[in-house]
């Protein structure tokens, strides 16, 4: 599983989980322990949490808010990686609609754009300014600059995070440069290429499947859902 999720496809989904027929302790205990097979587990978030809800908990329903993490919320989240080398969702109760996941082949972008627009794979390495949400480690700035594409040790890592781009031009303004119109276009271009069906994948993740996603060479997004507005869960 790690060998394939590293220099395989990226990506690795485990079915059958007894989520339905276990306490949440239970579940959490088993998912932790599949996930320290893989590597150490780092933070979600500044409040230290290991592992996080990705639920709608009524924070700021409709994102007006920049440094919202919009997993708390149910609007759709766009093309992005998360700050970990790999990151593992279990699905507990689906949404009563919406919700679909889907992934994509950061490499697979890269060789449409470096065909069809080179001017666009230039924008994505050079600077890029990201909003940290509020979540600043101590003697930090509320950003940070990375590239979405560079190269280490030969090999290729995409570090996507559409949304946050806009966001710190938006709240620093003055600071943080707003993004320029080859950055506009060649953001569009990457989205639109990783939205293409014969780049993407889409899965309906169903009660006990566990994904895991290589951050470093795929991306993923999830659409927009409702909740249930009761929740129930085995005692």
């Amino acid at each position: 599983m790690k060998a394939e999720l590293t220099a395989g496809r990226g990506f690795y989904l485990i079915k059958g989980l007894p989520v339905q027929h276990w306490s949440r302790e239970q579940v959490m205990v088993a998912y932790w322990g599949i996930g320290v097979h893989l590597g150490v587990a780092i933070p979600q978030n500044q409040k230290g949490h290991l592992i996080g809800h990705v639920k709608d908990v009524g924070v700021d329903p409709l994102c007006q808010n920049p440094a919202t993490r919009i997993y708390m919320t149910r609007a759709a989240q766009p093309w992005h990686v998360d700050s970990c080398d790999i990151v593992g969702l279990l699905c507990l109760q689906p949404a009563k609609s919406g919700g679909q996941s889907s992934w994509a082949s950061s490499s697979a972008i890269y060789n449409e754009l470096l065909a069809v627009s080179p001017e666009a794979v230039a924008a994505l390495a050079g600077s890029w300014y990201l909003d940290r949400k509020g979540e600043l480690p101590p003697g930090k700035l509320p950003y940070f600059v990375m590239p979405v594409l560079h190269f280490h040790q030969g090999f290729l890592t995409v570090s996507f995070h559409d949304s946050y781009y806009q966001a710190a031009a938006a709240r620093f303004p003055g600071q943080v440069p707003p993004l320029t119109p080859t950055q506009q276009a060649a953001l569009a271009l990457f989205n639109e290429t990783a939205d293409r069906d014969d780049v993407r994948l889409d899965y309906w993740l169903e009660p006990g499947d566990m994904q895991f996603v290589n951050n470093l060479n795929v991306v993923h997004m999830r659409s927009q859902f409702e909740d249930w507005e009761v929740r129930g869960w085995p005692s």
